[in-house]
């Protein structure tokens, strides 16, 4: 029997307990914000309607959602709160700027239109496979009433805890293992974070994106080349200087597309796309250090310290000799920061 309460509301994920969670197995281990699964999916009905009935019912039987569940609780840790041993929260913080990865997140979004390069609309129904703390979500608020319904998802229970603190509707699951109907969605996005699955998890996310999207829905696929910039970036710089590290491959386009290929995608193609984080900035000598404060937030650089002009210059040297120089113009009344990053974007169409 469900819990659920329509009256309450799902805790804050700044909570201690909605971030360190019960990660034992058990009928009452914790889905997310307090919430078994039934009485999350009980809560989907009042307040999400929509995501209510995407939900595929036949997961609350012998138990499946429950040992789901057990299993996401055991595997998730690297995007969790520091009780944890993740980064989560500094990842967070560093999304608070939505602009800083606009120019990619717009040219992602375009890739779901009609013909390839306009933004879809509301009866849009994007799944944000990796959707962290629902930056993608934010972003589209900007479009207001004209931008697509985007479903966050993520198997952090404390990024799904923060997409429904906001009010977004909110899944939490694996890539490879998604809770949906089939057949549900017109457009599935596996993006900044798609190199944190292992080489069967992608293949399997890529099944399961086929699986979920109706006929004609598209499926993108972005992330960063290996032994391309961005890749050099992760493994000399984030590896050694996060708390977590970060023993995880990129793409080759090759891969892309034998992924797109293997899961049924017709039409499939494999493009660069420029990606850059743009920050600003009153000054010339302030964008920089929102810039670099930003890297170091988002990557969890915990072990480069910025209290000296040294240490700000050791961090922009790093980002230098692997992502490329920093460039700093002014616009309008502020300056702009930009950091410039190569991405490969795969679509296919179900």
């Amino acid at each position: 029997m469900s819990m659920f309460n329509p009256s309450s509301s799902p805790r804050d994920a700044t909570h201690p307990t909605a971030q360190a969670g019960d990660r034992s197995n058990g009928s009452a281990a914790q889905y997310v914000a307090g919430l078994s699964f039934e009485d999350f999916v009980a809560m989907t009905k009042f307040r999400h309607p929509r995501l209510h009935g995407l939900l595929d019912p036949h997961w609350q039987c012998d138990g499946r959602a429950q040992a789901e569940v057990d299993r996401l609780n055991v595997q998730s840790w690297e995007f969790e709160g520091q009780t944890e041993g993740g980064r989560g929260n500094d990842y967070n913080l560093a999304q608070r700027n939505i602009d800083n990865r606009h120019i990619g997140m717009t040219r992602l979004l375009r890739l779901f239109g009609e013909d390839g390069d306009t933004l879809p609309g509301p009866r849009t129904v994007i799944l944000d496979v990796l959707a962290g703390d629902g930056t993608l979500r934010r972003f589209c608020e900007r479009f207001g009433g004209t931008s697509p319904e985007i479903i966050s998802a993520d198997m952090s229970r404390l990024m799904v805890d923060a997409c429904l603190a906001q009010g977004y509707p909110s899944i939490r699951q694996s890539a490879s293992k998604s809770f949906l109907k089939d057949a549900v969605l017109d457009g599935v996005l596996i993006a900044y974070g798609s190199h944190h699955l292992t080489n069967p998890e992608r293949r399997e996310a890529a099944r399961e994106a086929h699986r979920t999207l109706r006929r004609g829905g598209r499926f993108v696929l972005h992330d960063f080349e290996t032994n391309g910039p961005v890749d050099r970036w992760f493994r000399e710089v984030v590896d050694p200087f996060s708390a977590t590290g970060h023993p995880h491959p990129h793409f080759s386009a090759d891969e892309m597309r034998q992924i797109m290929s293997d899961a049924g995608f017709r039409d499939a193609k494999v493009q660069a796309m420029e990606d850059p984080f743009v920050l600003t900035g009153d000054t010339p000598q302030a964008a920089r250090r929102t810039m670099l404060q930003h890297l170091r937030m988002m990557y969890g650089l915990v072990r480069l310290t910025l209290e000296s002009d040294a240490d700000w210059d050791r961090l922009e040297a790093l980002a230098a000799d692997t992502l490329g120089e920093m460039t700093i113009r002014a616009v309008d009344r502020h300056y702009e920061a930009t950091l410039m990053r190569d991405a490969l974007v795969a679509v296919g169409i179900r």
